[in-house]
């Protein structure tokens, strides 16, 4: 019985290595035809994107910023889906896209940003469409809304700035303290009209902000992708901040006591001015 199994066991064995090692060879030879398949698509992609970069070399506005994005995010997924990272010929190519990549974004914010403050919605959809291209909207908005919430918070900052305030005339010494610790900005004159100019010009920095962060959201809740057709929007969605933005800026008052009772018709006009201009352009 054992000669027997022996027998069969050698039999069976050389044919079952033979198999095996068949079947290892034809799985390696797949993925390496796979692997070979999805270089070359990676590498006719990178030949558009170069020629499409080339063709703009001479006029740099004309370059077609949204194809340009979408060609740069299917080679970098093309790449890390497939691992095609260790391949020579893919690694060259790879740090090229990556250096096209930052140039891109960097034109695409500054075209949005230009949109932005200049409240032209043809350029802000196109740097949001560059970006959403990227695969980067939502993560864009979110660091474009948390810079215009800065600014809002540098300007009320700025202009309440005790010791500028105080250099304008009638402080009581560097930087409007008193003896007691208090702030305060003294009853001249000179440092009163200074602050409600500084008030002043901080309500229009403001306006400022608000109008261009509801513009981009207005912009977001219009603009579809032309191939998807999704909603700018719903790919933002969760960043809060572009809704509540005008409850969130943090606005720390320092105590002017003696200005504000003084001034206190002026201080109730200015925040009532800045929200009917924001209402009458929404």
């Amino acid at each position: 019985m054992q000669s027997s199994i022996r027998r069969v066991r050698s039999e069976l064995s050389d044919p079952h290595n033979a198999i095996k090692s068949k079947t290892i060879q034809l799985s390696n030879l797949h993925r390496t035809n796979q692997a070979l398949q999805h270089t070359i698509r990676a590498l006719r992609l990178s030949k558009k994107l170069r020629d499409l970069i080339s063709a703009s070399e001479s006029e740099p506005e004309k370059l077609d910023l949204a194809k340009a994005a979408q060609l740069h995010y299917e080679i970098l997924t093309m790449c890390n889906e497939y691992d095609l990272r260790g391949i020579d010929m893919v690694d060259e190519e790879l740090n090229w896209v990556k250096e096209i990549g930052e140039k891109l974004r960097s034109q695409a914010m500054k075209v949005l940003e230009r949109g932005m403050e200049g409240l032209n919605q043809a350029e802000v959809g196109t740097g949001l469409q560059v970006f959403y291209n990227l695969g980067e909207l939502k993560v864009t908005v979110e660091q474009l809304v948390n810079k215009y919430k800065g600014m809002g918070v540098k300007s009320v900052g700025l202009a309440l700035d005790m010791k500028a305030i105080s250099a304008s005339g009638g402080g009581y010494g560097p930087g409007g303290i008193r003896g007691s610790g208090t702030p305060q900005i003294g009853g001249g004159a000179k440092a009163r009209e200074a602050l409600w100019q500084r008030m002043g010009n901080c309500m229009d920095r403001l306006h400022s902000i608000v109008v261009a962060v509801w513009h981009l959201q207005r912009v977001l809740s219009k603009k579809r992708d032309p191939f998807t057709h999704v909603l700018l929007l719903d790919e933002v969605i969760k960043v809060r901040g572009i809704y509540d933005f005008g409850q969130n800026v943090p606005v720390c008052l320092l105590v002017l006591y003696e200005c504000f009772y003084i001034g206190y018709g002026s201080w109730c006009l200015l925040p009532c001015e800045l929200l009917s201009r924001v209402l009458i352009g929404l």
